[in-house]
């Protein structure tokens, strides 16, 4: 029982489900992933610190 809830919990950490831009409309990302993703790719721009990322309540489907 109590690897379950740890499974749930750490589920949970994960923020929300955000869609990629997919033309099956089914490939998705975790807002952590995309966040720590962001964070690394702001951190490899010469001179740039990139210390946060936030991202918008609601991430619309963009085209492209």
């Amino acid at each position: 029982m109590d690897r379950i809830i740890a499974a749930v919990r750490a589920e949970a950490q994960l923020g929300r489900l955000l869609p990629l831009d997919d033309p099956t409309g089914q490939l998705r990302i975790t807002e952590t992933a995309a966040a720590r993703t962001l964070r690394r790719a702001g951190g490899c721009v010469p001179g740039a610190l990139a210390a946060g990322c936030r991202l918008p309540p609601e991430c619309p489907r963009t085209p492209g």
